[in-house]
């Protein structure tokens, strides 16, 4: 099974519980719990019939797919504000997904 980025992005976008520090839901650890249960019914086609392990462990590595997603936004965003103009820098280098996790940038 090859992992659906795009589709993944979109979920997490559609629970700001999950991604947006000044959510009310943010700190609520039992509702985002749940949430990160939805998008991992959504994301993995045999989700009912596993274990409850295997369903953590898989949680687990959802949300280190997440934090790498947001990691490389911050960084993407952080380099396109350090270019210093007439740098030379005009060479732009492709970024899969970063339009996709424009949402992040709410602060």
């Amino acid at each position: 099974m090859s992992f659906d980025t795009e589709r993944f992005i979109s979920e997490i976008q559609n629970r700001p519980c999950i991604w947006n520090m000044s959510s009310e839901e943010y700190s609520k650890r039992v509702f985002k719990q749940s949430n990160w249960n939805e998008v991992a019914d959504i994301i993995y086609d045999d989700w009912q019939n596993l274990e409850e392990n295997t369903k953590q462990k898989r949680i687990k590595d959802l949300q280190k797919k997440w934090k790498g997603l947001r990691d490389y936004h911050t960084r993407e965003k952080n380099k396109d504000s350090s270019v210093k103009s007439g740098s030379g820098a005009t060479k732009k280098r492709k970024t899969p997904y970063l339009d996709m996790l424009h949402f992040l940038n709410v602060f």
